[in-house]
């Protein structure tokens, strides 16, 4: 089956110092053998508007403000933005019940993190942020993830119902991929830990079954 899904997360370490709470949309795939152990793939898409650095303070002017190339104020706003790619393997504890195989999720993952401050400059207009010149902004980082999921699955043995809901730690150990920020006029070098808590909730769609195994 395929897993559609979405969820919020709530950031840590050095992931908090740099954004604020985000959300994310997620799709996965795999199956659920008969001895209860899952095999699977996730991707994640994360987005939020919560941006705690200031990269463009040096553009600004003395009311906090950004002169464009036509001498009018720029309209220019940060976003979060990011994605998670990770392969997943776990178990349910499954309890009892005639129609649906449901219970315990315990899943761990290990995966590829990226993220980054979207800039939107939304006529175009300021020159330091044109082309590739933006990348002296944005932060970029990525590195190794890993993952730990505790939730609750229901899978209708009807196919009527299927969904998971828990909850997420995902830890980033991640590093700078632009190595210079013309903001702060200097190399970006250091390593980085970065920690999302979150809560997601997913619908599972059943594309093929038989007496021995569930795919999902």
């Amino acid at each position: 089956m395929v897993q559609l899904g979405y969820g919020i997360d709530l950031p840590a370490a050095d992931m908090a110092k740099r954004y604020g709470n985000n959300f994310l949309l997620n799709a996965g795939a795999g199956y659920l053998l008969p001895n209860n152990f899952l095999f699977g793939l996730e991707y994640q898409f994360l987005f939020g508007a919560q941006v705690k650095v200031d990269v463009l303070a040096p553009l600004r002017g003395p009311e906090g403000l950004i002169i464009g190339r036509d001498m009018r104020f720029a309209s220019v706003f940060l976003r979060e933005r990011g994605t998670v790619w990770k392969v997943q393997a776990g178990y349910l504890l499954q309890g009892r019940a005639e129609k649906a195989r449901q219970g315990l999720l315990i899943q761990v993952g290990l995966g590829y993190l990226s993220h980054r401050i979207r800039i939107v400059d939304d006529f175009d207009s300021v020159t330091q942020l044109s082309g590739d010149l933006i990348k002296g902004y944005d932060r970029k980082s990525a590195g190794l993830a890993v993952s730990q999921y505790l939730g609750y699955l229901y899978l209708d043995r009807n196919r009527l119902l299927n969904f998971h809901a828990g909850i997420e730690l995902t830890e980033g150990f991640t590093k700078s991929l632009r190595k210079f920020n013309y903001d702060t006029k200097m190399q970006d070098t250091e390593r980085r830990f970065d920690v999302l808590l979150g809560a997601k909730v997913g619908l599972i769609i059943p594309i093929g079954r038989n007496e021995n195994v569930i795919y999902y």
